[in-house]
Formats: structure tokens, C-alpha cells, sequence
């Protein structure tokens, strides 16, 4: 496999509780990369990478070989008419369709295994995953008043009957003639095992809890000053090209907000977490900062992913994976090749050495 070294971060850590001090690297290797013609961000299932082409799903493992699993469009087993998420959960195989509100359990090997409906949910719900049995979700719900549209979104429980709300998190006004609202805070969730890391792309505050039963416990609320980042004309024009390359009618660059929001993703497994910052450098790079037990360890740098070209991912978790996950000490990110044109799908070994290790 390719192992070639992007990037080294030196940094220091300051353990309390009679710890000494100590150094830490970071080390960043591309070890895998998969390209493609058409704008479809991956899925991660079982540690192998899925990618929707059609009413078909190709599934690469680490050697790039594919197979092919075929689906039909249509409302009946093992049909489908539009997939939000695909989702492992120890042997099984969870895909959510977002205009039929269905989910659909398959085996390891994708055999149908039963569905799901879950007709209390509405219009705006995307699947996060399964924790003790029980389904999580989110949803958003609209409060009109003669004057405004306030958006709320909700993270919860639902079953076929009735959503338990767990966190609710206020989302801005929301303005129809205006479909991307630049100035409308956009929330962003993460479930890993029983635990949800979840805020907004407004402020760089993520706040952690834990699942248990039908409860939830606060963890700890991590957060890092920022400074805003002012969204120059040289970015406006990358952005816009890129756009004009993949929509035929872009949204025009005197519509762009003159601050980018400090957060544009979030990823996490177990205790690590990565953080997808606002701060793009010499308009290649995007910087990422890692956590890990909530203790920031350093920052890295990784080509511009995707939705870094749309200000923040808007409409994504609804509709679409923004292509980031975590897994392991393994981040895979989703890309736009300007010169090739072609998508990519980039995963990335972090490596945390003590100063003085040897590999």
C-alpha cells in the first residue's frame, strides 16, 4: 500500500495529577484512496467503504477490490427509493430510506432480514444508528409565527409509535427563499457506540453524552477559542469554480457570507474525535484538530474535503453523508480532485507517538 507522509505536528501535553510532561507527535499517512466520476459520498460499514451507484451499493474492502450488491428502486423488500444511511451494528446491516421512512435489516452477507416503519416521523429525519436495541434519529420541527420560522432539531428515540426527544438544538430561522440561510446555525451530530457528540457549525463548542436506556448523562462539553476566519475573494473564486464544475447553476459568489462558521465537521470513535475547523491554508489544506478523552492533542492538515466548498454541509445529514468517519486511529474523508475532476475518498492512519518511540 501507498504510505506516503502529509503532514508531522509537534506538540506538548501538560498531564496534571503528578504526571510528568510529555511529547507527542502526530503522524499523518495516506494509505488508501478510491476515485470516482460522480458526486455520491461514501458510507463506512464494517470497516469497508460503500459507495451508492444507482440502485446499486459497490463495497471496496482494504485491498480496493469491490463487490457489488444490486437493489431495485420501488417500495417493496429490498427496495428502495431514496437511501439517507447505511449503518453495522454488530452482525447486521441497517439501511434507511428517507422518502419511504423504512428501515431495512440485513445479515453480514445482505440477506433481508425484516423492516421497519416508522410513520411518525416527518419530512426532515436522518438515521444515526441503534443503542440497546433502541433506533436514534434526528428530526427537525418548524414553530411558525406570522413573523419568523424557527428551527429546532431533535436527536431521540423512535419507534413505531412515538419520538422521544433526548437533546433539542435550536437551529436558527429558517427562510425558504433562502435555501442555503449562510447565517443559520447548522447543527451536526455524531453516535458511536452509546455515546452522541453533537453542536453547530456557529461556535466551536461539541458537547458529549452518554445513551442509557430511554436517559441521557452529560459527559463533558469540549470547546476551543477561534478566531473568525474572513472568507477572501481568493476562496470565494475556489469555491465558486469548483461548484461550477458540479452544478450548472451555482450559487451566485455575492450571495457567500464574509465569515466562514469555525466548524465545517465532526467525526468520532469512542473517546477520539476529530474536528474539521473553518481555517483553510494556502487554499489546499484544511487543518484538523484531535481530541482525545476530550483533551485536545494536536492538529493536522489533509486536502480540502467536499463540503468545505459549500461553506458548511447543509442539507447532508438529511439527505446525503458529508464522507468523514472516524474509525480506530483511521479518518476517512471525501474529496473533490480539481484537476482530475473526479471524487475521492482519501482514509488516513493517525499515528500518536511518545517522544523517543520508534516505529
Amino acid at each position: 500500500m501507498e504510505n506516503k507522509k502529509m503532514n508531522i505536528k509537534q506538540i506538548f501535553i501538560i498531564l496534571f495529577l503528578g504526571i510528568p510532561l510529555t511529547l507527542f507527535s502526530i503522524e499523518v499517512s495516506k494509505d488508501f484512496e478510491i476515485s470516482y466520476d460522480y458526486e455520491v459520498a461514501p458510507f463506512l460499514v464494517a470497516g469497508n467503504i460503500c459507495i451508492r451507484d444507482g440502485y446499486s451499493l459497490k463495497i471496496y474492502n482494504d485491498a480496493k477490490t469491490f463487490k457489488t450488491i444490486q437493489f431495485r428502486k420501488g417500495e417493496g423488500p429490498g427496495e428502495f427509493r431514496l437511501v439517507q444511511k447505511i449503518y453495522s451494528r454488530g452482525k447486521y446491516r441497517y439501511i434507511w430510506d428517507r422518502l419511504l421512512f423504512r428501515l431495512s435489516v440485513f445479515t453480514g452477507d445482505w440477506k433481508l432480514d425484516g423492516m421497519i416503519k416508522f410513520p411518525s416521523l416527518r419530512r426532515f429525519a436522518g438515521f444515526l444508528g441503534v443503542v440497546e436495541n433502541r433506533y436514534i434519529f434526528r428530526w427537525g420541527t418548524i414553530e411558525r409565527s406570522p413573523a419568523r420560522m424557527q428551527l429546532t432539531e431533535h436527536v431521540g428515540i423512535v419507534d413505531e409509535k412515538q419520538m422521544k426527544p433526548l437533546i433539542d438544538i435550536p437551529a436558527g430561522e429558517w427562510r425558504k427563499q433562502e435555501y442555503l440561510n449562510y447565517d443559520r446555525p447548522i447543527p451536526m451530530v455524531v453516535l458511536t457506540g452509546n455515546i452522541i457528540y453533537y453542536g453547530t457549525n456557529r461556535e466551536y463548542r461539541i458537547d458529549k453524552i452518554r445513551i442509557t436506556g430511554s436517559k441521557t448523562g452529560h459527559i463533558q462539553t469540549i470547546q476551543r477559542q477561534v478566531r473568525p476566519i474572513k472568507l477572501t475573494d481568493d476562496l470565494k473564486q475556489l469555491k465558486y469554480e469548483v461548484l461550477s464544475r458540479v452544478y450548472q447553476s451555482p450559487e451566485p459568489k455575492e450571495k457567500y457570507p464574509s465569515y466562514v462558521p469555525p466548524l465545517v465537521d465532526i467525526a468520532a470513535d469512542g473517546e477520539l474525535l476529530v474536528v474539521v475547523t473553518n481555517e483553510i491554508i494556502h487554499l489546499k489544506k484544511a487543518k484538523v484538530d484531535v481530541f482525545k478523552n476530550g483533551r485536545y492533542i494536536g492538529s493536522i492538515e489533509i486536502p480540502l474535503i467536499y463540503s468545505q466548498y459549500f461553506i458548511f454541509p447543509f442539507s447532508w445529514p438529511y439527505y446525503f453523508p458529508t464522507g468523514t468517519y472516524l474509525q480506530g486511529n483511521r479518518l476517512y474523508t471525501f474529496h473533490y480532485d480539481e484537476g482530475e475532476e473526479r471524487y475521492k475518498i482519501i482514509r488516513h492512519t493517525l499515528n500518536f507517538l511518545a517522544s523517543g518511540s520508534k516505529k
